[in-house]
């Protein structure tokens, strides 16, 4: 496939045929290389068993890309776009929604491929926020906060808090009870900004 695009876009000065594995490259390195450092709207077909680790890879290592159109199975594509109380809200959809606004544009049915995949598709639209209203005060702390709350969904937040990190049980309840938060809710009951808010909280706290 790779001789074939070559091939085709040969004499066309504004296509550069790369053959790399996406989750080995230095995006901006690339884009500084190629592009003189504009901004960029990624537009893919994105392969589906690493889809979650492309997206996470771009938001976390590029400062070039300011949107993604993107077609991926309609699973991920519901959770990206998940809400909080729902079985498709989990560390993807916070982390998605904490850097972009995403916005699932188009369903296409498995029927829509030659030959025909067992599995539905989605067009997804990724805006990478202009300004994000609730930061977090370390995105290392937060990227990890929001992982071990979700580790496990069955358990309460309370007890992913003290699974994951080894907090105090007296921390993990002053903590939720400052904030209004019951020491038997889920987190996928949570809105992103209390997501945020409690990594926060908790960061400040293992500080002192």
């Amino acid at each position: 496939m790779v001789k074939v695009i070559t091939s085709r876009f040969e004499k066309d000065n504004n296509v550069i045929i790369k053959y790399q594995d996406f989750l080995k490259a230095k995006i901006d390195n690339d884009i500084e290389k190629y592009l003189n450092d504009k901004p960029v709207i990624v537009v893919a077909n994105l392969p589906y068993y690493i889809t979650t680790a492309i997206l996470i890879k771009i938001l976390e290592e590029s400062k070039y890309i300011k949107q993604m159109t993107v077609m991926m199975q309609l699973e991920v594509a519901d959770r990206i776009c998940g809400k909080p109380s729902t079985k498709d809200y989990n560390s993807l959809s916070v982390l998605m929604q904490y850097y972009t606004n995403c916005k699932l544009a188009i369903k296409v049915g498995a029927g829509c491929f030659y030959p025909e995949p067992n599995v539905d598709s989605a067009v997804v639209l990724i805006r990478y926020k202009e300004e994000i209203e609730h930061k977090a005060l370390n995105e290392e702390y937060f990227k990890k906060f929001n992982r071990i709350v979700f580790a496990q969904r069955r358990k309460t937040l309370a007890n992913n808090l003290k699974s994951g990190f080894g907090y105090q049980k007296e921390l993990i309840e002053k903590i939720l009870n400052n904030n209004n938060i019951s020491l038997t809710v889920r987190t996928e009951a949570l809105t992103v900004k209390e997501i945020v808010m409690l990594s926060n909280e908790f960061y400040l706290a293992q500080k002192k």
